[in-house]
């Protein structure tokens, strides 16, 4: 996948990452596409911003197929970490009995 650079034109949340205009962000370019009424994809638009001390930001999304292959495991824990969250979700979706 190809990355690409765009000039942020509105203030908006990306993974919980704020971003104002005048930002620089790099990421894919499918989620630059996506961004299309947030961002200016032209060169001069990316130069503009970093000739005036814009910051560039990466952003990268990975999907659960992405840490499955990376070796991460998306598992629920086993064993007694298990019982214990098992009964703690059913505890919080019992009704509360009244005094």
């Amino acid at each position: 996948m190809a990355m690409e650079k765009a000039r942020v034109l509105v203030a908006f949340t990306v993974l919980d990452q704020r971003l104002n205009p005048n930002q620089v962000i790099e990421a894919d370019e499918a989620i630059i596409k996506g961004l299309a009424d947030q961002v200016d994809r032209s060169p001069e638009a990316v130069a503009y911003c970093l000739n005036n001390g814009g910051k560039i930001m990466t952003i990268q999304f990975t999907s659960a197929e992405d840490d499955l292959s990376e070796g991460k495991e998306n598992d629920p824990p086993a064993g007694k970490e298990a019982d214990q969250s098992t009964a703690e979700a059913e505890k919080s979706t019992q009704p509360k009995k009244g005094k």
